[in-house]
């Protein structure tokens, strides 16, 4: 009777344990297509162009960095040091219900998706000081521990 009652509990042990496994790799594989998702939904919003500087909605955040909401996500634009426009889409941690904002910044060097917790709720880079390239850009965003990936174009017009 004791052994019956031990695999019993084994066995109940096991198959709650397992089912706490399943439940735990469920949640991992569905944060990872959300995220998958907003990637996808952040490159279709990144702007062609620089946003009107002049709308009542847009947010000069500092000298060279505008910004505006845009449904659920922000958009804009910032100026790098060589003179050169950095259109960007940014979903804030909220929207993602993670620790974590994503963040794609374009412009004719490449392009950088930023996930991390550097920007919470909006793109500002604080008193940091004006990047002069997209690789000083991506740079930035390391040094604030986020995980960077910098897609350079093989040829620069």
């Amino acid at each position: 009777m004791k052994r019956k009652i031990i695999l019993v509990a084994s066995v109940a042990v096991f198959l709650i344990s397992s089912a706490i496994g399943v439940f735990v790799l469920s949640l991992s594989i569905l944060n990872y297509f959300e995220a998958q998702s907003m990637w996808r939904r952040l490159e279709k919003s990144v702007p062609s162009a620089p946003i009107n500087e002049s709308d009542p909605d847009t947010i000069n955040v500092s000298a060279w960095l505008y910004g505006r909401e845009s449904g659920p996500l922000e958009i804009g634009h910032l100026y790098l040091g060589n003179g050169q426009i950095v259109t960007f889409a940014f979903a804030f941690h909220h929207l993602l219900n993670t620790e974590d904002s994503q963040t794609i910044f374009r412009g004719r060097e490449g392009e950088i998706r930023v996930k991390g917790p550097a920007f919470r709720c909006e793109v500002d880079f604080g008193n940091s000081k004006q990047p002069h390239d997209m690789r000083e850009l991506a740079e930035l965003m390391r040094n604030h521990k986020d995980k960077v990936k910098f897609h350079e174009k093989k040829s620069v017009p």
